[in-house]
């Protein structure tokens, strides 16, 4: 379905989530504004994150969503809510937050004519008239360009998708005056350290010292710590812990002058959160360390600037189903250590930088699963696998139960199940099915492998081809 051009003369987007979620849909943004260049664009989001968007070229006004506020909790204040955004006389709307039932139905009975969603959701999908069915199964795919996907699904295309998040000049010059204050010279070369996160496990305050010690004796840097309130009580504990104190603006910015911080930063590290995707989109290189098994690189790295992941999975060899944020287990922590973020840090100094081959690398675990007339060829991919840079485990189906198989799943972090042979491929599907249940990972099942194989191109065109 392509949409009526001449008739969109009002679009609400809505992403009412958190800040890098709305760093992650500027290209899709931009994308939106080309194809309406005239249209009035609103943007629906969460109190919090409005001044993220407060200054973006592409956005003509912001809407502070009443249902995240917690202003639209009854019916008489949730139809109040629909009244308002009818009124605003939208034409389309366009949902990257898919998830939520009120929000659905908040432009579903704003009577607004072009709706535009992901039609993956079994009931939400029902109150879209327009759009697809978005295959978050396909890993061959950022979370940018799985935005994309949906917007391509009314013939909107991005010819060069990049994030976006201009500062103003005058909160940078501004700035950049308040570290001179600091004793911050423009010359000097400056490495944010941004311990918090909401979603993922957060590092250890130990090990964050440490990075802050090495990189002031190995890089001659100076260390900047950013955060918000809820990085406080951590920020205290690490700068007690070093022997080269930090600069400490933690809780000390404005979402705009931390924006102007991370893009003056020779280099940023942080976590799967919202700052280390702002440092993505203003170009500042970014060692990104992700703790949390659901959080794939393939689906969540640094968008198209200088970046190197540190990835902790498999090698934790966590065996509990990941709950990130509620986690006190130290496999994923215990893992990366300083050295590892100290070394990253260095490689993004010589101008090094990971690409897409290297996110499916650290993503595309493969469990193979043979029986005794297969056992040569299992041996041969998995050193094949292993060779290419892979992480790739094997299992005997005959000596193995469905129970095993989802404990392999989970504790090896795995994506592939790559079946070899006839014996065993019931349970290999059962498990197949169950991984989305019961491990952290959906996973997808491969069949068969001829010596000599193109194996990623046989993993790409899979996972490109799974139904959701």
């Amino acid at each position: 379905m392509k949409l009526p051009k001449d008739k969109i003369k009002k679009i609400l987007i809505v992403r009412p989530d958190a800040i890098g979620d709305l760093v992650l849909i500027t290209p899709a943004i931009a994308a939106i504004r080309k194809a309406f260049p005239a249209a009035k664009i609103a943007l629906l989001l969460q109190q919090y994150t409005a001044e993220v968007m407060a200054h973006h070229p592409d956005i003509d006004e912001i809407i502070i969503d009443k249902i995240k506020g917690g202003q639209a909790k009854s019916l008489p204040a949730f139809l109040k809510y629909v009244a308002e955004i009818r009124a605003k006389k939208f034409d389309l709307s366009i949902d990257f937050y898919s998830f939520n039932i009120k929000h659905t139905l908040l432009q579903y009975l704003a009577r607004i004519p072009y709706r535009l969603g992901d039609k993956s959701r079994l009931l939400l999908g029902l109150f879209y008239n327009c759009g697809k069915i978005i295959k978050y199964k396909d890993y061959t795919k950022h979370i940018v360009e799985l935005h994309l996907d949906l917007l391509e699904s009314v013939g909107l295309k991005a010819e060069i998708p990049k994030l976006n998040m201009p500062v103003p000049e005058a909160t940078i010059t501004k700035f950049r005056q308040r570290l001179a204050a600091l004793g911050v010279l423009d010359n000097d070369y400056l490495i944010g350290v941004h311990p918090g996160c909401t979603s993922s496990r957060s590092w250890d305050a130990e090990k964050y010292a440490a990075v802050i010690d090495q990189l002031a004796d190995q890089l001659s840097a100076k260390v900047i710590l950013t955060g918000g309130p809820k990085e406080q009580a951590s920020g205290q504990k690490i700068i007690k812990l070093c022997q080269h104190p930090p600069l400490n603006l933690i809780n000390q910015t404005t979402i705009p002058e931390m924006m102007a911080l991370i893009k003056r930063l020779n280099i940023y590290i942080g976590a799967d959160t919202g700052p280390t995707h702002i440092a993505g989109a203003v170009g500042t290189p970014v060692v990104l360390i992700i703790l949390a098994k659901n959080v794939k690189p393939v689906r969540w790295a640094t968008y198209k600037s200088p970046h190197i992941i540190l990835y902790a999975h498999p090698q934790a060899r966590c065996p509990i189903f990941c709950d990130a944020g509620r986690c006190q287990e130290k496999y994923c922590t215990e893992t990366i250590s300083a050295a590892d973020v100290v070394n990253a840090a260095k490689k993004l100094q010589a101008g090094e930088s990971h690409r897409v081959l290297d996110w499916q690398k650290l993503s595309f675990n493969t469990l193979i699963i043979y029986d005794d007339k297969n056992q040569a060829q299992a041996e041969s991919l998995e050193n094949h696998l292993k060779q290419q840079g892979y992480h790739a485990v094997k299992q005997n189906a005959k000596q193995t139960s469905l129970h095993q198989l989802l404990k392999t799943i989970e504790t090896e972090n795995i994506l592939i199940l790559h079946h070899l042979g006839q014996k065993a491929y019931l349970t290999t599907k059962l498990a197949n099915w169950l991984s989305g249940i019961y491990t952290t990972n959906a996973t997808i099942i491969v069949k068969g492998y001829k010596e000599g194989q193109d194996l990623l191109a046989l993993y790409r065109r899979t996972f490109q081809q799974s139904l959701f």
